[in-house]
């Protein structure tokens, strides 16, 4: 190959030298790249497909719960930058978990003010088909679960968010050095 030959290279298959040290950013990178993936998907609830192939055989297959792997990623994110937490961060990220704690406490109460306005019949049929309510947990049969579970992840949005505002003031955007 001729020195002047360029050949591009795709970023995701760059691998650096033995002697690269460890490097926080590429690691920060890598938690936030991932956690966008997740974002990017269409938001679903996990769930058990069963497929039967050409012999009869029935295999169950669990489909991921992509909300949750969202909010885990975001988590996940927050692990590995946390010794780059400030001030502004750390206050942003206060008040948006006490939006979510505000958040749960609403729609438990609504769930628990439908589950006690109900007469003595609807409550009978209720309990028949979905079960006895829990007054400090929201049941996955009834809407405001998912009501909570959207807070939830527009919450967990505006978490990366802050996080991509502090890997700003922390100028992880610098440019990388690339050789052929």
């Amino acid at each position: 190959m001729d020195k002047d030959d360029i050949q591009i290279m795709d970023v995701e298959d760059y691998k650096g030298n033995e002697q690269t040290q460890f490097s926080h950013q590429a690691l920060v990178m890598r938690a936030m790249v991932k956690a966008l993936e997740y974002g990017c998907r269409e938001m679903h609830d996990g769930y058990n497909e069963v497929i039967e192939d050409n012999k009869g055989n029935k295999k169950v297959i669990y489909k991921e719960d992509t909300k949750l792997a969202f909010i885990e990623s975001v988590k996940t994110c927050m692990m590995v930058m946390a010794c780059d937490f400030d001030e502004v961060f750390n206050n942003e990220h206060a008040e948006i978990m006490k939006g979510l704690e505000e958040a749960e406490k609403h729609y438990t109460e609504s769930q628990n003010k439908f589950y006690d306005d109900m007469d003595y019949e609807d409550e009978k049929k209720f309990k028949k088909t979905i079960g006895e309510v829990n007054p400090n947990y929201l049941n996955k049969s009834l809407p405001y679960y998912y009501e909570y579970t959207a807070f939830l992840v527009d919450a967990y949005r505006k978490i990366y968010a802050e996080l991509s505002k502090l890997t700003k003031r922390l100028d992880f955007y610098q440019e990388e050095e690339w050789t052929a």
